[in-house]
């Protein structure tokens, strides 16, 4: 695994989120209830493009890092992805932070997440001192509490709906103290 200081994992190269360039990308991603596990899962209907800007923006002013996730081995730059980590007002003061990740396809979530999230894991960690990172997940994705280094710390029952099925929100955290 590389340095998190460096731009790129095994597989990933972690580019700076651009508008306009990625904006098309961020509207598809957000236009899309089953693009990812942190990506308006409440739509009921694709988003508006308006809608999605509004997004954009908050995301942009609110967050330490906002980037998107393309393939290092392709040519070209094509987002599989987008990550960013958010420190909210009510969080900042015990240096805790929201791990936001989202992909269009859900085969890349399974390829690429946990490289991406260890990734952003050890930048908050060590590039920003953070204690610790957030990371809120759909209770049909645990195997993050199995497979990864975080633990459970909360959930919303019934929280979410996939295929007419009810699960939980499940509130993941990891800690460096």
């Amino acid at each position: 695994m590389s340095t998190p200081s460096t731009l790129e994992t095994k597989s990933l190269r972690i580019a700076p989120f651009e508008s306009p360039k990625h904006d098309e990308f961020f509207h598809e991603i957000q236009s899309n209830p089953n693009a990812s596990p942190n990506s308006s899962w409440h739509l009921e209907q694709p988003a508006t493009r308006e809608t999605t800007n509004t997004i954009r923006k908050d995301i942009k002013r609110d967050s330490i890092l906002f980037v998107v996730l393309c393939l290092r081995d392709k040519k070209a730059e094509n987002p599989i992805g987008v990550l960013y980590i958010k420190c909210p007002g009510y969080m900042a003061h015990n240096r805790c932070v929201e791990l936001n990740l989202g992909f269009t396809n859900p085969r890349d979530f399974t390829d690429y997440a946990f490289e991406a999230i260890d990734w952003a894991r050890q930048w908050a960690f060590q590039n920003r001192q953070v204690n610790r990172v957030e990371f809120k997940v759909a209770a049909w994705k645990a195997k993050f509490r199995v497979d990864y280094e975080f633990k459970l710390e909360s959930k919303k029952e019934g929280g979410l709906v996939k295929d007419g099925v009810r699960y939980d929100e499940l509130c993941l955290v990891s800690e460096k103290w």
